[in-house]
């Protein structure tokens, strides 16, 4: 088990969840704008989201609240979509 940084793209709060991978820490929360925020190794774009464990989506972004506003627009659109 690990400790994942996990934010809610709509508000902005992050939690920290002990879980096996981000797969899982994404779906203990219940929700489907909860973000695992991580850092690109190579710093091109120095911030990635990651979200939606069963079928994963990742946004790369220069900050977090760049990253989250375009998960938000994703989410948004899939939703009209339907």
């Amino acid at each position: 088990m690990s400790l994942f940084k996990i934010a809610f793209a709509r508000t902005g709060q992050e939690i920290s969840i002990e879980a096996t991978d981000w797969h899982d820490a994404v779906r203990q929360t219940g929700r489907r704008d909860a973000c695992y925020i991580t850092s690109d190794a190579t710093g091109k774009p120095p911030v990635e989201v990651l979200f939606d464990a069963d079928v994963p989506q990742g946004i790369g972004a220069q900050t977090i609240e760049r990253a989250l506003a375009e998960a938000v627009a994703f989410l948004d659109s899939e939703e009209a979509a339907k």
